[in-house]
């Protein structure tokens, strides 16, 4: 039973049909999940945190449950939590590799090499709880047609709070600077690398053993493969998705900001079913929750776990329901948990 409810949950989580995107032999996916979570200052790692009832790093994970991509995980920090986060979700074809030295992007997928199978290998960070089945479908379907030996997700970005890496092209040649070794102009180079990557496995075999770590952090950046392809004529192809959609968690405060856009997307669906919602910026919807039609939910209310609510309900402000059951027609008072 337990299984079977993880199924359905992973279904609802992905809004997709499941369906492989391409065999096994030909794609799989490493998931970087080994960083400190420093910036979250909590001493937890921001993996196991929730987003509208689901953990981050399994929302990272729906792409690949979605097309039943088999998917070796990176841990490192806090490992023995994040892989019980995994186990205790039930998803098939999942390995663990430890990365014992946090020596960056580049040194994690390398950790995971005896791993590597498959003809192409999508790589994709742990904190990115918003990428969606689409995003990645895009990728794909730019990496066959272009022939590339290094595809990557792109977006368009002139925040200069936003630190990620900045995409450069001089003179024909393209290569990803770093957000701490950026120092151009935002304006000049408005795109940001996401952090999703899909490489060909012999592309990879050759050329990562061969990325140098960086003097100054003393890492080695995955997003070096990019210079190195461009500076050896490799097809490098692009997919363009909007920020929000590849939005990744580094601070508290992104975590809020990212449960604010799930949130609002779970509150604007039930709308469309005839769910009326009273300040419906105050509410906590969980995405498990169910609503029937017709049914009003009032300011401050917190829908949380596996919590279902019938047809022609009123809920009046500043409930909290955790994992309910409300019949038909029923009228909960304010303040009721």
């Amino acid at each position: 039973m337990q299984r079977l409810l993880t199924s359905l949950l992973l279904c609802l989580l992905t809004n997709a049909t499941l369906a492989h995107l391409a065999p096994s032999d030909q794609l799989q996916a490493i998931l970087l999940a080994a960083g400190g979570s420093t910036r979250f200052n909590s001493g937890k790692t921001k993996l196991g945190y929730d987003i509208c009832g689901q953990k981050m790093i399994i929302r990272a994970l729906s792409s690949m449950i979605a097309h039943d991509i088999p998917t070796t995980i990176v841990v490192g920090h806090q490992k023995e939590d994040v892989i019980q986060i995994i186990t205790d979700a039930h998803i098939p074809h999942i390995s663990f590799v430890e990365q014992k030295e946090q020596l960056g992007t580049g040194h994690a997928v390398l950790t995971a090499r005896e791993f590597w199978h498959a003809d192409h290998i999508l790589i994709m960070n742990g904190d990115m709880p918003l990428v969606m089945p689409k995003v990645i479908e895009q990728l794909w379907d730019a990496h066959l047609q272009q022939g590339a030996a290094i595809s990557i997700v792109t977006t368009y970005c002139i925040d200069p709070e936003i630190a990620y890496g900045r995409i450069v092209e001089t003179e024909g040649k393209v290569e990803v600077i770093e957000a701490k070794h950026f120092t151009a102009s935002i304006a000049d180079y408005p795109y940001v690398n996401a952090g999703i990557y899909l490489i060909r496995r012999d592309f990879l075999e050759t050329y990562l053993p061969h990325v140098q770590q960086n003097s100054v952090t003393k890492e080695f950046y995955i997003t070096d493969l990019i210079k190195l392809a461009s500076d050896n004529d490799y097809t490098i192809a692009t997919s363009e998705a909007p920020f929000e959609a590849i939005h990744g968690v580094n601070t508290l405060k992104q975590l809020v900001h990212v449960e604010h856009i799930k949130r609002t997307e779970f509150i604007e669906q039930w709308m469309k079913q005839g769910v009326h919602f009273i300040m419906p910026h105050t509410v906590h919807i969980d995405e498990q929750v169910t609503i029937g039609k017709g049914s009003t939910i009032g300011a401050g209310v917190q829908l949380r776990g596996n919590t279902h609510i019938g047809n022609n309900c009123i809920i009046e402000p500043y409930c909290i329901l955790k994992n309910a059951v409300i019949a038909d027609n029923q009228h909960v008072a304010a303040f009721t948990h």
